[in-house]
C-alpha cells in the first residue's frame, strides 16, 4: 500500500493513464487540483477521479474557475447551446476553459459532478510513514499561514514560494502544485537577483533544474507541477519514501 500526489493533469489523458498503471487498489492519491481545461480530456478526467476511491480530490483554481462561470446557474434555465458571456466565463474561457465547457454541456450528469467539485476540500494532511506531517494544497502556502488559511490562497497563491526559506518544524514538508515548475524558479531567481550584490552573487535556480518534482526551502516545500500541457512531462511523487515516477508523454519513465 502506497501514498502518492499528483497535480495540474490539464486535460492530459495519456498522463492519467500512465499514472493508472501505477496505483494498486489499496494505494492513496491525493490529486492536488486542475484535473480540467487546457488539454482535451479534462472533464473525463475529473470525473474520474471524483468516482475513484482511492483518490482524495483537493480542489485547484481550475475547479474554482469552473465554478465561478457555471456553478451557480438554474438547472431548470440553463441553456447548453449558450455562450455565457460574463467575466467569469470570460475568465475561464481565456484560461483553457473552452474544451471542458464543450464536454460539461454534453453530460446529462454534469449538475451532479458540479455539486461533487463544490464540496472538494481545499487542503489535507498526511502524516507519512516517517513522522512527517505533509500539507496538501493546490497552490502551497507557508506553514506559518496554515492556521488562517483561506480557500481562495490555498488555490490561488503565487507569493509564498517567492521568499526561499522554511519556517516550520523539522517534521513538517507543503506538497502542491499550481505554478509550473520553470516559472516558479523564474519567480525565485528574479527575487534573489534583487536581492544579490557582488558578495552575493545570484545562483540562478532555474539553470540547474531537472525534470520532476522540484524542492526548495530547505527541502521542506515541493512543486509536482511539470506544466504537462507545455512539457508533457507529469510526476508522481510518493509521499513516504519521497521518491517519485516521471511520466513522458512518448516514454514510460525517464
Amino acid at each position: 500500500m502506497s501514498t502518492y500526489a499528483c497535480a495540474d493533469l490539464h486535460g492530459c489523458r495519456w498522463a492519467w493513464e500512465k499514472i493508472k498503471r501505477v496505483l494498486k487498489p489499496n494505494d492513496t492519491l491525493y490529486f492536488l487540483g486542475d484535473a480540467i481545461d487546457r488539454g482535451t480530456a479534462g472533464w473525463q478526467i475529473m470525473k474520474e477521479l471524483l468516482a475513484d476511491p482511492r483518490v482524495v480530490y483537493i480542489k485547484g483554481n481550475h475547479e474554482d474557475l469552473m465554478l465561478q462561470a457555471i456553478g451557480n446557474i438554474n438547472p431548470k434555465t440553463f441553456n447548453p447551446d449558450a455562450y455565457y458571456q460574463d467575466n467569469a466565463m470570460y475568465a475561464w474561457f481565456t484560461n483553457g476553459g473552452a474544451s471542458t465547457y464543450s464536454a460539461l454541456v454534453k453530460d446529462e450528469d454534469r449538475f451532479n459532478v458540479i455539486n461533487q467539485v463544490k464540496q472538494l476540500p481545499f487542503i489535507a494532511v498526511y502524516h507519512n510513514d516517517n513522522n512527517e506531517y505533509v500539507y496538501l494544497t493546490h497552490a502551497g502556502c507557508n506553514i506559518h499561514d496554515i492556521p488562517k488559511l483561506t480557500e481562495f490562497d490555498a488555490m490561488w497563491d503565487r507569493f509564498h514560494y517567492r521568499i526561499n526559506r522554511w519556517d516550520g518544524d523539522y517534521n513538517e514538508v507543503v506538497v502542491h502544485g499550481h505554478t509550473p515548475i520553470p516559472l516558479m524558479v523564474q519567480d525565485q531567481d528574479e527575487v534573489a537577483a534583487f536581492y544579490s550584490d557582488e558578495e552575493h552573487p545570484i545562483i540562478r535556480t532555474s539553470d540547474m533544474i531537472e525534470p520532476g518534482a522540484y524542492w526548495y526551502a530547505g527541502g521542506h516545500k515541493v512543486n509536482i507541477d511539470c506544466g504537462v500541457v507545455y512539457t508533457d512531462i507529469c510526476v508522481l511523487l510518493n509521499l513516504d519514501t519521497w521518491n517519485e515516477e516521471i511520466f513522458t508523454k512518448d516514454d514510460d519513465i525517464l
